[in-house]
């Protein structure tokens, strides 16, 4: 990658730039670090990405009750907080 040692544990899978927990590398932090880009390392990174956030998605449960209390603590009562990662809506 550009004659620099990839950091120790990063690999290229099927000319995909990984970390040692098997996550695409963000494109960006290649080009930070002075690394070639590889081309197939967008794309992976942009589909991996999608994958994180339906995964997040479906995990994501309504806020427990200790969660809608703090929210109702921070914002006060009758306000609308939304998850940025999901767009779910909550109100207070």
């Amino acid at each position: 990658m550009n004659g620099r040692q990839i950091v120790e544990g990063n690999y290229m899978q099927d000319g995909i730039l990984q970390n040692r927990l098997g996550r695409v590398v963000d494109p960006g932090l290649c080009r930070e670090c002075g690394w070639e880009v590889p081309p197939k390392q967008e794309a992976a990174y942009a589909a991996y990405c999608e994958e994180f956030a339906a995964a997040y998605h479906a995990m994501r449960p309504e806020p427990s009750g200790e969660e809608a209390f703090e929210m109702r603590a921070a914002f006060g009562p009758g306000v609308e907080v939304v998850d940025v990662f999901t767009g779910r809506r909550h109100r207070t």
